[in-house]
């Protein structure tokens, strides 16, 4: 129990140590000169609530605010606060290293020998406990100290040289550097006036941007937000004038090149008017702060950015990133089919119930979330025909969800890699990348599941060169001819091969021309079809395969699932097809 009230005591006292530290003023420190000391009292930064600086006949004072400086004098303007930190840090660590009293160094004549004459610059901090004021002079023979005085004490200190290194030496190196501070506010509306002006708004729920000048389209939101952080991240390399009443002409600011605005909840908070290049001072423009009316110098890349065309400002994503859907409608000519999900899987509901491939499922939303817009060819359209979009190669719809049911139309390609597309939603007419929308899933036959079990085959059908060839499972899983050239079957190879077929991860794909394909010559010479026949409740009842070209490396088909008469293009690897080929032939 003592111990216990021991540690209580000990902390007790450590924090009243601690309190006493934080609040009282701080202690002088006795600095000894050759005849006598001199007490030196320092300045806590925490405690200074304005700092004024005047040299020669200049004034620079700053105040501080919360947590913010903002300078007052020569002109209003936002401080650099990590400059005025620095030096207010630099002065409460600072340590006297020497005192000289005036009779020392010959009387108050001797001063200006030191640089502490009238024209001596001096640091005045004000405070609760009141101002604290130096005078600041040369720095020492050897460089590294300086001599000032303290206002109250007779003589001359010494110290090291940090403190003189960072007293400015003019006002605009206290100034804030940043072209705008955006500190605390949230822009919600970007407009740009220029040869082509563009405006635009952000939504609060989503926070993505939406164009409503010189057209109603989605914005590039990425760009915009990436605009305003490269606004606010571009310096100020020089201050050119403060005065309201200047030749703007001869900044190219009677006419800028851009006009920058940015607000927040119905208010300006932002304006920059941007001139042209500034002929002494390469790679650098002139800009005009409306907001404090002055004019700055800048970067020239900034300029570049702000020119770019409409284009770049418009939402390249065919797809909105918060497009989730439940449900997806294919239409391709008259051929239609229903998916929808429950939870994270999916399944076609129409033409009638089956299974879906889940890598093919997830090819078509990942392709259709990645689809991008290569040009905006139209935004007013009397003719969709004229795109080929009425009626449109395929389109794909959400059938329910959270977002609104939307519509996306797409051409046949046009004019080489082109693929027109739209949106039911919009009126534009995008032009995308014919590679892209290729590899799209469009079928039945595309997104029908042919992963089944090998056990549901009861029948295979085999037609090869004019010969015809049946094999039929018997019920005790055995298989036997039922028409055709005889010869052992075994069960277990038959499975084998239908499981790996059933297995295969080479994608499937639309075949527009059927007859073209069927009439290659290297198909009309193998002239091999096999045709699987399932047992009744398995997911599909019938598999036809046809075998068009041949090489080592793989067996190109033509793949039909039950009675969809579309079929789809197919690889079967050289391995899988040799043994495909040696189980299901019509010798």
């Amino acid at each position: 129990m003592k111990t216990r009230w021991t540690w209580i005591l000990v902390g007790s006292a450590l924090l009243l140590v601690l309190f006493t530290y934080l609040t009282e003023p701080a202690r002088g420190v006795r600095v000894a000169g050759s005849s006598g000391a001199a007490e030196y009292v320092p300045v806590l930064a925490s405690q200074v609530s304005a700092v004024e600086l005047i040299r020669s006949n200049s004034v620079v004072r700053v105040e501080r605010s919360a947590d913010a400086w903002r300078m007052r004098e020569p002109v209003t303007y936002p401080a650099q606060a990590t400059a005025i930190e620095a030096l207010l840090a630099s002065l409460e660590h600072l340590k006297p290293r020497r005192w000289m009293p005036l009779e020392e160094i010959g009387g108050s004549d001797a001063l200006k020998a030191f640089g502490l004459g009238s024209s001596a610059t001096v640091l005045t901090l004000e405070t609760a406990q009141g101002p604290w004021t130096i005078k600041i002079g040369n720095p020492t023979p050897l460089g590294d100290q300086f001599y000032f005085q303290r206002l109250g004490i007779e003589g001359v200190f010494t110290a090291e040289g940090r403190v003189y290194d960072l007293v400015p030496l003019s006002a605009s190196a206290w100034r804030d550097r940043n072209l705008i501070d955006l500190r605390n506010e949230v822009v919600d509306h970007f407009e740009l006036r220029r040869k082509t002006p563009i405006e635009a708004v952000r939504n609060p729920q989503t926070h993505q941007w939406q164009l409503v000048k010189p057209l109603a389209a989605r914005a590039n939101s990425d760009r915009i937000n990436g605009l305003i952080t490269t606004l606010q991240m571009t310096p100020v390399t020089g201050f050119v004038s403060d005065s309201p009443f200047v030749d703007l002409e001869g900044f190219g600011l009677q006419a800028p090149e851009a006009d920058v605005i940015l607000g927040s909840v119905g208010r300006t908070i932002a304006q920059l008017q941007f001139g042209h290049a500034a002929t002494n001072a390469p790679g650098q423009l002139f800009v005009r702060r409306l907001a404090h009316t002055n004019i700055v110098l800048v970067p020239t890349p900034i300029l570049v950015l702000l020119q770019a065309p409409l284009a770049e400002f418009r939402d390249r994503l065919l797809i909105p990133p918060d497009w989730n859907t439940t449900g997806l409608q294919l239409q391709s000519g008259n051929r239609q089919w229903v998916a929808e999900r429950t939870g994270t899987n999916w399944a076609l509901v129409r033409p009638q119930p089956a299974e879906v491939d889940p890598l093919e499922m997830a090819t078509l939303l990942n392709g259709l979330a990645s689809l991008r817009i290569r040009d905006f060819p139209s935004d007013v359209v009397a003719d969709y025909g004229r795109y080929g979009l009425n009626p449109p190669m395929f389109s794909v719809r959400s059938a329910s969800g959270t977002n609104q049911s939307i519509e996306i139309q797409f051409s046949a390609p046009t004019g080489g890699d082109t693929v027109y597309a739209r949106r039911s939603d919009e009126p534009s007419v995008y032009a995308l990348d014919w590679p892209e929308v290729e590899l799209l899933p469009r079928s039945i036959g595309q997104l029908r599941s042919v992963t089944i079990s090998p056990t549901k085959l009861q029948r295979v059908t085999i037609r090869q060169m004019g010969r015809k060839r049946e094999l039929e499972r018997a019920p005790d899983g055995t298989w036997k001819v039922l028409s055709g050239a005889p010869g052992n079957l075994a069960a277990p190879v038959l499975d084998e091969i239908v499981y790996r077929l059933g297995h295969l991860t080479t994608r499937r794909w639309p075949v527009p021309n059927e007859a073209q394909m069927t009439n290659l010559p290297s198909a009309r010479e193998l002239d091999h079809e096999v045709v699987f026949t399932f047992a009744d409740g398995a997911p599909i009842q019938k598999l036809r395969w046809r075998i068009l070209t041949v090489n080592d490396a793989a067996a190109v088909t033509l793949l039909n699932l039950d009675d969809d008469p579309d079929p789809v293009g197919r690889e079967i690897p050289g391995g899988l097809y040799e043994d495909f080929r040696r189980e299901f032939s019509a010798p």
